[in-house]
């Protein structure tokens, strides 16, 4: 009777349930080390990819194989390959387990649809020296083994470039939230100029303000010197004034002393007015001595008008309200008449 090979529908996770016997006597798979299990495409001769293996929790001599729908599935023959440690060395056993078709139709036989989910291969180790395929299967396993060195290799430089992009993922995002805080600080730096500036247009006017008032200042400081010019110049002109007062003293004690010649009389009235004349000439001297000091005021003093006269041989007295009263008079040892008055 002819060995029926399952078909399964390509694109399925397919399970083979294995066995490996030797001289008749299964094996437990738990006295084997290093188990790897493998699916060997016949019609490409190459192997298309490898099935997670573990051994039955039930029974120790089935070890359950699974390839994943997920990984190559060329159509055609398929054989499980299995690699261990047996009886103190590295073995291969291989056996045609199933083949993948391309359409559930295929899966069809005798109008009765087979199970595709799992599939039974019973290895025999005596088979192993009659396989054609054992220097093919090496040599695939060997290609597949440097495919996976390979991938390795490519795994490792991509975990590496993966590794150095979350780096620079995380160098950018912490440049982000620096510029961020750059960006903050930024504003905070431009609203504190702005405050500054404000700050600074105020005391701007504060200043033009404190000038102003200082312009004003020195203005009013200006015409107060003014001012004070002014009344120095005032001053001075009072004290000539005085001065003049006093040659003109001078100039009428002169002409009293001319007047001497015509009378003597006239002469002894000059004389008192000569007297008179010294009386004025003191205060003239002391008015011009205080006008001196005071620089700004001088007073005019005024001495009223006083005349004697002699007529009919008796003496008369011509008095000016403003020269006061007259208290008493006598006759002194040179003749001369001395009048009292009370200024």
């Amino acid at each position: 009777m002819p060995v029926i090979i399952k078909p399964i529908r390509r694109g399925t996770t397919v399970t083979l349930r294995a066995t490996l016997t030797d001289n008749g006597v299964r094996i437990s798979w738990d006295t084997l080390d290093n188990i790897e299990a493998y699916i060997y495409s016949e019609e490409q001769h190459v192997i298309s990819g490898r099935c997670t293996s573990v051994v039955d929790g039930e029974d120790d001599t089935v070890l359950v194989c699974t390839y994943a729908a997920n990984l190559p599935q060329y159509l055609g023959n398929q054989r499980l390959v299995i690699i261990c440690d047996y009886q103190g060395q590295r073995s291969t056993y291989d056996k045609r387990a199933f083949k993948f078709v391309a359409t559930t139709e295929e899966t069809l036989v005798d109008g009765t649809t087979i199970a595709a989910d799992t599939t039974d291969v019973h290895i025999d180790v005596a088979d192993v020296d009659s396989s054609v395929l054992t220097g093919a299967i090496q040599a695939a396993l060997d290609a597949a083994g440097l495919a996976t060195e390979a991938a390795a290799a490519v795994q490792e430089l991509s975990d590496a470039d993966h590794a150095r992009a979350e780096e620079d993922h995380t160098r950018a995002g912490n440049d982000h939230t620096q510029a961020t805080q750059d960006h903050t600080q930024a504003g905070q730096d431009h609203t504190q100029a702005g405050q500054d500036h404000t700050r600074a247009v105020d005391d701007h006017n504060t200043a033009g303000e404190d000038h102003t008032r200082a312009e004003n200042d020195h203005s009013q400081a200006g015409e107060d010197h003014t001012r004070a010019e002014n009344d120095h110049t005032q001053a001075g002109q009072d004290h000539t004034q005085a001065s003049n007062d006093h040659t003109q003293a001078g100039q009428d004690h002169t002409q009293a002393s001319g007047d001497h010649d015509t009378a003597v009389e006239d002469h002894r009235q000059a004389g008192l007015d000569h007297t008179q004349a010294s009386g004025d000439h003191d205060t003239a001297v002391e008015d011009h001595r205080q006008a001196g000091l005071d620089h700004e005021t001088v007073l005019a003093l005024t001495t009223g008008l006083i005349a004697i006269i002699m007529e009919d041989g008796l003496l008369k007295f011509v008095q000016n309200a403003e020269s006061g009263t007259m208290e008493s008079g006598n006759i002194t040892s040179n003749g001369y008449v001395e009048l009292n008055f009370v200024v």
